[in-house]
């Protein structure tokens, strides 16, 4: 099971992602690194437009003289830098990123992946692909000797038809590159969960199979990369479910999962219990058939369909809602069950 879930897609043309850091990495950001002093900021040669106190961390930010922003986060009781953000203003005197080949509003994830021998990691919390106001950020981490460099890029609503299409490569430019301390990172995106699947999260094409989607509405392309983000998540904690407590702990977790689902009433919340639902069910079927182990009631899919139905009623989802999720979900879930 572990290798079915968690193996990652190797890519023609990018090696498999690394966990070791990479030998090409630019470790500063507009001449601030991790670990240095708050007196380094200086360095940067421009006031700062904001400062802020939070908790035991201080947060500056900066315009720099080409347009771009950064952002540098400092442990008071350490004095030590312990993030750095810098972001793209639009302009083209500031296209140039602090990795040398790299433009902002041109490098997409797969020259970035190239250039690093793979796609990268990825946070429990951040996840690869999210909505924002005006469009999606991609956000693919690369770890460095004290942390990680985090590659941002945004979809902008204007191509999220190209990447429904299944390449979100193609419309996604880079704005942003983030260097963060390694206990910092995970503690406000939560804990690294593994290698980027890219074919599996739709950063390129699938070259065997023909994409869910297709050039639908905007809110299927939500619900598209919704499911993607959703599906990576529950991949990765069913795993450590069933390892430590087999079938009976995967039960306990897709029951606690509808409680929850059923007090808040979101849409994540219920493609989080439909694809776990859905999972458990998969593998209970695959136990049977490989080395005929016993399906329980709760466990068939008909019992799944069922607990499904009943919480996409609750949530007073359309038929068609509930046609377009169903089918949505279910294609993901088994995609990523079956690829290997």
């Amino acid at each position: 099971l572990s290798r079915v879930l968690d193996e990652p897609t190797l890519l023609s043309g990018i090696k498999n992602p690394t966990t070791q850091a990479p030998k090409d990495i630019h470790q500063s950001l507009s001449g601030i690194r991790l670990g240095d002093r708050f007196s380094k900021l200086e360095t940067i040669g421009v006031i700062p437009s904001r400062s802020e106190r939070t908790g035991p961390f201080r947060i500056t930010k900066f315009t720099l003289l080409d347009g771009n922003s950064l952002s540098v986060t400092v442990n008071v009781n350490s004095d030590a830098v312990v993030y750095i953000e810098s972001n793209w203003g639009g302009k083209a005197a500031g296209q140039q990123s602090d990795v040398e080949g790299l433009l902002f509003g041109r490098a997409t994830p797969v020259n970035v992946a190239q250039r690093m021998d793979g796609f990268g990691v990825y946070f429990r919390e951040r996840g690869v692909i999210s909505k924002i106001t005006d469009g999606f950020l991609v956000a693919m981490g690369q770890p460095i000797a004290d942390g990680y460099r985090v590659f941002l890029f945004r979809i902008p609503l204007a191509s999220a038809q190209v990447a429904g299409r299944g390449s979100a490569s193609a419309a996604a430019q880079l704005i942003g590159i983030v260097l963060g301390q390694r206990d910092y990172l995970q503690s406000i995106w939560g804990a690294e969960v593994g290698p980027i699947d890219a074919v599996f999260h739709g950063l390129i094409p699938d070259p065997v199979k023909k994409p869910i989607m297709g050039t639908r509405s905007r809110n299927d392309l939500d619900r598209y990369l919704l499911a993607k983000s959703t599906a990576a998540t529950v991949n990765a904690a069913f795993n450590k479910v069933y390892r430590d407590g087999g079938m009976i702990q995967v039960r306990i977790s897709i029951e606690e999962c509808y409680r929850r689902a059923k007090k808040i009433k979101t849409e994540r919340s219920a493609a989080y219990c439909h694809m776990l639902d859905t999972l458990g069910s998969t593998v209970a079927s695959l136990a049977q058939r490989t080395y005929g182990f016993p399906v329980d009631d709760y466990h068939k899919p008909s019992a799944t369909i069922r607990r499904n139905e009943a919480l996409m009623a609750l949530m007073k989802f359309t038929h068609e809602d509930k046609k377009d999720l169903a089918e949505l979900w279910s294609a993901m879930i088994f995609s990523a069950v079956t690829k290997q």
